[in-house]
C-alpha cells in the first residue's frame, strides 16, 4: 500500500492494515510477510512485525494470533 504525502498522518494506512490483519485472522493465516519502506516501519512495528534482514522484509506471527 502507498499513501500519498498529502494524505499521510490521518490513520488511513493503519485502518487498511488493521482490516487486512482481521481478514487474515478470519482465514486462519499463521503468519504475514511484507516488504515495506522505512517510512512504514512505525506502522508495522506497532503491530509486532520485526525486520528480517534484507529488502526491508518484515514478518509477524503475533499479528495473526
Amino acid at each position: 500500500m502507498y499513501t500519498l504525502p498529502a494524505h499521510r498522518s490521518q490513520g488511513l494506512a493503519r485502518q487498511l492494515f488493521e482490516k487486512c490483519i482481521e481478514e487474515c485472522k478470519k482465514r486462519n493465516v499463521k503468519g504475514i510477510w511484507l516488504h515495506a519502506s522505512k517510512d512504514g516501519e512505525p506502522l508495522y512495528g506497532f503491530r509486532g512485525f520485526n525486520f528480517k534482514g534484507s529488502e526491508e522484509s518484515y514478518c509477524s506471527k503475533k499479528a495473526c494470533i
